[in-house]
């Protein structure tokens, strides 16, 4: 893995697969206004999103996904750590959390 972008170079170690996918995700780190990003894959261990905010690796990060459910919506509050940079986006790992946190 390169030190400096977080760029895998050869084998993947996911503890699950991942699957693409578009949710609407709001991203807060710091003290940064909150940011509008989607998906473009999500796994249960992690999610890569499209955004050109400047993070570095390791920088925490919250994330409030909002799922439409029809009438019904669904608000998830999740931590997060920077785990890979790309030109495209940024490669988050999940924290572990505790089921009471999940749902917001």
């Amino acid at each position: 893995m390169d030190g400096q972008t977080g760029e895998a170079h050869g084998v993947e170690h996911r503890l699950s697969p991942r699957k693409g996918a578009r949710v609407k995700v709001y991203l807060s780190c710091g003290k940064q206004p909150m940011q509008r990003c989607s998906t473009r894959n999500l796994s249960g261990g992690g999610v890569f999103l499209e955004t050109r905010l400047p993070l570095r690796l390791n920088t925490p990060v919250q994330l409030l996904f909002v799922l439409n459910r029809g009438v019904v919506i669904r608000i998830y509050r999740l931590s997060a750590i920077v785990v890979r940079l790309s030109k495209d986006g940024i490669g988050l790992m999940f924290c572990k959390r505790s089921p009471a946190s999940r749902r917001a």
